[in-house]
């Protein structure tokens, strides 16, 4: 139902602004950057704020193996700094190909990249969060 309603606004009047959408597609869509007026200032807008994301993702990352400990004890299975190194690889390959699979459900449309950049952002946001609440106070 979304798709549909959202592919009829992009249809009859562009992109322009979540305010398109039908209130119920408004309620679930969660947008980066609600002040772009087209799609591809909000791809440039999606895309630098997943690059802000990105770079403190990885400081947090590298913060958190820093004080994650490396030595194995018998019957934990692996050590936190090999589960944390495993977890990251598996959420990068989950988000990217989450926020691909998201972006389908306009296929071939204008708001396919503006899709798949916002999910980019908003899921590496919510991943620096959940890598800074795991770490030291």
């Amino acid at each position: 139902m979304r798709s549909r309603v959202l592919g009829a606004c992009l249809l009859v009047g562009g992109l322009g602004t979540a305010a398109a959408l039908s209130a119920r597609a408004e309620a679930t869509a969660e947008w980066i950057c609600d002040q772009s007026r087209n799609n591809a200032e909000h791809i440039q807008c999606a895309d630098r704020e997943f690059r802000k994301y990105d770079a403190e993702m990885v400081r947090a990352y590298n913060q958190l193996l820093k004080t994650s400990d490396p030595v194995a004890q018998r019957a934990y299975g692996p050590p936190p700094r090999e589960a944390l190194k495993s977890s990251q690889a598996a959420w990068l390959a989950f988000r990217d190909t989450n926020c691909h699979w998201k972006a389908t459900a306009f296929y071939g449309g204008s708001a396919q990249s503006v899709i798949r950049a916002s999910c980019l952002a908003i899921a590496t946001r919510d991943r620096v969060e959940e890598l800074k609440a795991a770490g030291p106070e």
